[in-house]
């Protein structure tokens, strides 16, 4: 039987993948003989919700040996940066038998049902590259002996229902009854699974990845990092010179003044102290490439914005404040930011592919990430009081909204 293959490219419709970041996205492997099960699976997450590739669906391109420029392995390895998840499918494909292990109850050789091997490999790959939180294994009923008996490193998860999704290191595995012995008998009229059984495996599945997407995601690329930097050396201090100005308190002693212009400080810090509103809002752009100066420099035209200074960890904090909130009569001001650091991604992607359509992919799951982590620094500081009055002070908004305030 013959599958589709990528006909150019490494990515399956890169450019609806680039636009459809905010789905999760998740591989199934599987053996051929299992493409029953991998269909059912994908059938139980919504398209307009999950972008859903099965091996066999055309993400595969020509390899080496059949004339195209890389092996499976280097595709394979491709996949673990495009799909956000992946889910594995241990269905009783082949007999695994020890050849140096007699310790059965009766000193036979141990033995069992197995998954085929090339697709436990996969399972590896994937784990080792987006971690297990993220890689699933469905697994039939039947092949219990071999979890216990061949894939030993298994074991301690195989009963573990109450600690599901809740650890980072816990390697998921759920188990659906399956229906082989009949199935083989009868392949026009028969499945391999019990319908309801693996439905609610899948369901449980669902809920996970559901549950989990929107978390901050720390990986090989730098976005976590970065944010976490910007949210400490700009947002934090700007909140603490807020709230310091707001209740007249003594500047702490690490605040850094080289450099700062007192005269216009003072002005600007006069004007914090006594409006009513004050804000700053980290405006996220539509691309990495948009966090460079040079690219949105024109949205930020003399006419519409003032740049002021303020003590920063290292240097004076330079932040743009909307112009008509200069003016003596308004009682509210507002800065905007752009996280320039966002930018320092796109050389940390280039080493990591050369391939244009992945690096595109990874370019917008990296500027999402960053603001998750953002969010999460924001919404931490909140619940900690520290700095105080965080959420009143900062807000993280979209490059569309930076617009519609501003032009």
């Amino acid at each position: 039987m013959e599958y589709p293959v990528l006909d150019k490219g490494t990515v399956k419709g890169w450019e609806a993948k680039v636009k459809n970041i905010g789905r999760p996205s998740i591989f199934v492997g599987s053996s051929r003989e299992s493409m029953l099960i991998a269909e059912r699976v994908r059938k139980g997450f919504p398209e307009d919700e999950f972008v859903v590739d099965p091996w066999y669906s055309g993400v595969f391109g020509k390899t080496t040996s059949t004339g195209g420029g890389m092996s499976n392995a280097e595709w394979l390895k491709n996949f673990t940066d495009i799909y956000d998840y992946a889910i594995f499918i241990f269905a009783p494909d082949d007999e695994t038998k020890s050849l140096t292990r007699f310790d059965m109850p009766d000193g036979t050789a141990r033995n069992a049902m197995g998954a085929r091997h090339n697709v436990v490999y996969e399972f590896g790959l994937f784990m080792g590259r987006i971690g297990a939180k993220k890689t699933f294994i469905l697994f039939d009923e039947a092949l219990e002996d071999f979890v216990r008996l061949f894939f030993t490193d298994l074991v301690e998860n195989l009963n573990d229902t109450a600690a599901k999704g809740k650890s980072d290191f816990r390697i998921e595995l759920h188990r659906y009854k399956g229906n082989y012995p009949q199935y083989l008998k009868n392949k026009d009229t028969e499945l391999p699974y019990e319908d309801s059984s693996i439905g609610a495996c899948i369901g449980d599945i669902r809920e996970q990845i559901k549950t989990s997407f929107n978390d901050v995601e720390i990986s090989f690329l730098p976005s976590t990092s970065l944010a976490i930097g910007y949210f400490n050396n700009c947002i934090s201090i700007f909140a603490n010179i807020v709230h310091v100005l707001k209740n007249d308190l003594p500047y702490p002693a690490n605040w850094k003044q080289d450099g700062l212009k007192k005269e216009e400080f003072d002005e600007i810090a006069e004007k914090i102290r006594h409006g009513k509103s004050v804000k700053l809002k980290i405006v996220i752009p539509e691309s990495l490439e948009g966090a460079i100066q040079k690219n949105f420099t024109k949205d930020f035209p003399e006419s519409r914005f003032q740049t002021k200074s303020f003590p920063g960890a290292n240097r004076p904090l330079t932040l743009a404040c909307h112009i008509v909130d200069i003016k003596e009569t308004s009682e509210s001001l507002t800065f905007y930011d752009v996280p320039t650091t966002m930018n320092s991604s796109l050389e940390a992607i280039k080493m990591v592919t050369e391939h244009y359509e992945i690096r595109e992919l990874l370019k917008e799951k990296e500027r999402r990430n960053f603001k998750k982590a953002l969010d999460y620094k924001i919404a931490l500081a909140k619940k900690q009081e520290a700095p105080k009055d965080i959420d009143s002070i900062i807000e993280v908004i979209s490059w569309k909204q930076f617009i519609q305030e501003t032009s």
